[in-house]
């Protein structure tokens, strides 16, 4: 019944997490004037001033640590039960890199050229972190779900996920550094984490939902 009631709470976080890290960004982009999701990069709105910029560093923060959260339970619940860092390494160093770019955040505007601004400078690597990182995050579990019955309807989605979100990042990355397409790099940024976002939702269903059959085993 213990373990029941853990599993039932990490899934209910996995739920949470794309909820409400999409919702902050929509919200937060209304009430930003002239704040386009199209063109403009996340990290500017950490970088409004007042409350807004705070909610914002504060959500993207709460997010970090709830990945890495999710991510062990959620390991624990494919693994029977038992506790190892192969498979969350990843999303343990992206959860991190969020984590690091909400304290690291960018100055109002996020404009500052960013070899005149240390802080600016480590908001960026800790972006490149969390971005690469949670890019391929669910990898691991791919190869653990193609040989495991019991989450074998995962694997394809997973692999799927992984893929789509390394387009995106790629090109995200091509966009940032040659300026192509300025028009849509706002919306390769938000593409890359999405996905990741959705396989998190999607997974904390099927964990739901075998927690409701009794299929999982917890001891």
């Amino acid at each position: 019944m213990k373990n029941r009631k853990k599993y039932l709470l990490v899934s209910l976080v996995g739920m949470l997490i794309p909820i409400s890290y999409i919702s902050l960004i929509i919200i937060l982009g209304v009430l930003v004037p002239g704040y386009n999701h199209m063109t403009m990069l996340l990290s500017i709105l950490g970088g409004v001033g007042g409350i807004r910029g705070d909610i914002f560093n504060i959500g993207v923060g709460t997010t970090g640590g709830l990945i890495i959260l999710f991510a062990f339970g959620f390991n624990r619940a494919v693994n029977q039960n038992k506790a190892g860092l192969k498979r969350v390494f990843l999303f343990i160093l992206g959860g991190l890199g969020l984590i690091g770019t909400a304290i690291m955040n960018c100055n109002q505007g996020c404009t500052i050229d960013l070899s005149q601004d240390p802080i600016r400078a480590l908001h960026g690597i800790f972006a490149f972190i969390a971005g690469i990182s949670l890019t391929f995050a669910p990898l691991p579990f791919y190869f653990h779900f193609k040989q495991d019955p019991q989450w074998e309807k995962l694997a394809a989605f997973t692999l799927t996920t992984v893929i789509l979100s390394t387009i995106s990042t790629i090109l995200f990355y091509i966009m940032f550094v040659t300026n192509i397409l300025p028009n849509i790099i706002g919306l390769m940024q938000r593409l890359g984490f999405l996905f990741v976002l959705i396989w998190i939702g999607v997974s904390s269903i099927v964990l739901l939902l075998a927690l409701n059959r009794n299929s999982i085993r917890l001891n």
